[in-house]
């Protein structure tokens, strides 16, 4: 699948140079930040659920 979004010409850059000394492919490296981004986000979720509901 393919997602296309626009993103500042500092952030690509950084992210490119990023991948490419670190020999990481550009899908794989999006693709475990979404996944980490989206834990950490239902784990704050989470948090504010048991702050506000006990």
């Amino acid at each position: 699948t393919t997602f296309a979004i626009k993103i500042s010409k500092d952030v690509i850059g950084n992210f490119k140079t990023f991948c490419k000394e670190h020999g990481i492919k550009y899908s794989f490296f999006i693709e475990e930040a979404i996944k980490e981004k989206l834990k950490e986000e239902e784990l704050k979720e989470d948090i504010l659920d048991l702050k506000y509901h006990n």
